[in-house]
Order: structure tokens, then sequence, then C-alpha cells
């Protein structure tokens, strides 16, 4: 009688295996989520030409002094920084040798972008970080208004961000 009830509890059991083996859905896989679709090779000039194109967008480059650059060491001693007035907003741009030197400095970057290799950093503003590429770009937006349409412009370029803190619309009001 109990033999009976082998096939069906391997039965069972397998089906339970094949369940748990279903990949786990990623952030990625959220459509909400601005996908970055540039490649490991995207750079600075890619993203100039990409917001340049931007109707909604007024670009100046204001040249590649790292004198006003947020962060003087951390992310800008591997990097070749830039400077551009998005919208009269400033957006640093940190160029580096390859995605994975990139990706590394975006890495020592903690999520509300308060630590940058666990120092504690005073950005003047809400950081909003992103990282595609070669680049990891930092736009500080400033307190009293926070302007959604350069966040928007960087995210359609760059992917969502990777730190910082909330865009204006997200924001609570009291």
């Amino acid at each position: 009688m109990a033999r009976r009830w082998i096939p069906v509890v391997l039965a069972l059991l397998v089906a339970l295996l094949l369940v748990g083996c279903e990949p786990e859905s990623s952030p990625e896989d959220d459509s909400d989520l601005a996908a970055f679709e540039g490649g490991p090779d995207y750079g600075y000039d890619d993203l100039l030409a990409e917001l340049e194109t931007s109707q909604e967008a007024d670009i100046e480059v204001e040249g590649a002094d790292a004198g006003d650059a947020p962060l003087s060491g951390g992310l800008s001693a591997e990097a070749e920084v830039r400077t551009l007035s998005v919208n009269g907003e400033p957006v640093y741009v940190y160029e580096f040798d390859n995605q994975e030197a990139a990706t590394a400095a975006a890495a020592t970057v903690s999520a509300d972008a308060a630590l940058v290799d666990a120092v504690p950093v005073e950005w003047g503003g809400t950081p909003h970080l992103y990282a595609a590429g070669q680049l990891v770009v930092v736009h500080i937006a400033p307190e009293a208004q926070a302007d959604l349409d350069v966040t928007e412009l960087l995210q359609s370029a760059l992917g969502a961000e990777f730190a910082g803190g909330p865009i204006a619309s997200e924001t609570p009001t009291s």
C-alpha cells in the first residue's frame, strides 16, 4: 500500500523543485525603471550628444575643471572630471578608463549618498548619482527646488539613479 504513494510523492517533490528554480524578478525587469542602453563604452561624448539632442535641455559645457567638483578625492581620483550646466544646474561627469572602474567607484557610494568611501559628504543640496558605461554622473539639486526636468533628462540618458535623494515629485509635503 505504501508503494502506491511513492510515485505521487516523487512527482510532488519534482514539481516543488521546479517551482523553486524559477528565477526571481530583478529591478532590471521592472518596466517603471529607466533602462540604460548605452553599453560598457558609453562615455562623456555619448552623454553630451544625447543631452544635446533633447529639446528640453539647455546644455553648456563649462570645461574640465575638477576644482568645483563635489568629490575631489574618492570618485575623481581615477577619473577625468568635467562639469556641464544642464538647465542652469551643475552636473559633474566622472569618466573612467572602463566600465569596471566606474562600477567600482560607484560601489563606494552609500545608497543615500551620505557616505563615499565611508566618509561623510556635505553635498549642499540633494544629490542624484547615476552610473552608466564608463561614467558616474553627479547632479546636486538645490534644496529649495529640485529640478525635476534635469533629473528626468539624466534618467532618460543614464537610467535610474543608483544613489541619492528623492526627486521633486517624490519629496513628501506636509
